[in-house]
């Protein structure tokens, strides 16, 4: 049965059930609004990690509330055991790439642009989102998409632990996270680079009959590279993945905007045109005295040119309906 209400929100209906809690439709009397209301599924509780997970849930809903970006799902309130936030109907982008296949390089750019734009506005906020994967990216039906679950990804994990299971897909988890290493924002740049990788090949770079294999392969096996599924993919893709889904999260791309824009031929276009200087030769050390010079790195893994506008908000994707993680 449904529950009636959340403190003053009146629930409407069910909206989905995810690993670690069920969100439901709900009306804000206050302010005439529609809202989604996120809450903890109790049976994952105990007496002695309710008061613990309460405490770490409201303490990381509130740092994620302190995010304004348009590409991430907004909190408005939040309860003793619940979380209200912006309901974004649409569907995930796990839906839209199950329904329509892989996407077309443009239009996947006008899809991660904004989401790596919201990711690296959370880093800098010393925010780490630590569950980035298909089925926490809604795409509204102006086609803008927005990242869900800020901050709730920590403490679900902690219940996670506590009650003996894996939280979210190995699939999308760095190597660092799945050993239970430190989780830095390195650790979502890799997550959005599986996203990327699934969206322009309809396929994830790990897969396996079991978790066991799959944990397996993102822990000691190099990702395939993507034009093994889709050749019609630009050549420098697979040296862009190569080093955004590296093991060690220091060869990684330094934030999502230069991963983005590595994958991006009219950004290479333009750092290529006579108007940007070239970039220096890098230095690396040889063993003795003396520095050996190499050629300038690849274009395709160089970082944005300065001064460089990036896309805005994606607008041509059609989408409907509502689904949840």
């Amino acid at each position: 049965m449904l529950p009636e209400r959340f403190g003053r929100y009146e629930v409407i209906d069910e909206l989905g059930d995810g690993a670690m809690g069920r969100v439901y439709r709900a009306w804000d009397p206050a302010v005439n609004r529609v809202v989604a209301v996120k809450t903890i599924k109790s049976e994952y509780l105990t007496r002695d990690t309710a008061d613990e997970y309460l405490k770490r849930f409201r303490r990381e809903a509130q740092s994620a509330g302190g995010l304004n970006h348009p590409a991430i799902v907004r909190v408005f309130d939040l309860g003793d055991d619940f979380l209200v936030m912006e309901l974004v109907e649409g569907r995930t982008l796990h839906r839209l790439i199950r329904e329509e296949g892989r996407l077309a390089p443009e239009k996947a750019l006008l899809l991660l642009s904004p989401v790596a734009d919201a990711v690296d506005h959370a880093h800098r906020a010393g925010i780490v989102h630590r569950d980035i994967k298909p089925a926490n990216i809604m795409v509204d039906p102006g086609g803008q998409p927005k990242l869900m679950d800020f901050g709730v990804a920590k403490i679900e994990a902690s219940v996670m632990t506590t009650a003996g299971q894996i939280l979210g897909s190995p699939s999308y988890m760095s190597p660092e996270q799945i050993a239970g290493e430190n989780v830095s924002s390195r650790s979502d740049l890799y997550s959005l680079a599986v996203v990327a990788y699934e969206m322009l090949t309809g396929q994830p770079p790990f897969q396996g009959k079991t978790i066991t294999q799959v944990i397996y392969k993102v822990m000691h096996e190099a990702a395939p590279p993507p034009r093994l599924w889709n050749a019609a993919l630009p050549a420098r893709y697979d040296d862009v993945f190569a080093r955004a889904l590296a093991k060690d999260p220091a060869a990684r791309f330094p934030t999502a905007a230069e991963f983005v824009a590595a994958l991006d031929i009219k950004e290479l276009e333009y750092m290529l045109s006579e108007s940007v200087p070239a970039a220096p030769p890098a230095a690396t050390w040889s063993g003795d005295d003396s520095p050996t010079i190499l050629a300038s790195p690849p274009a395709a893994l160089a970082p944005t040119a300065p001064g460089r506008s990036r896309r805005g908000p994606a607008g041509t994707a059609d989408v409907q309906d509502r689904a949840l993680s």
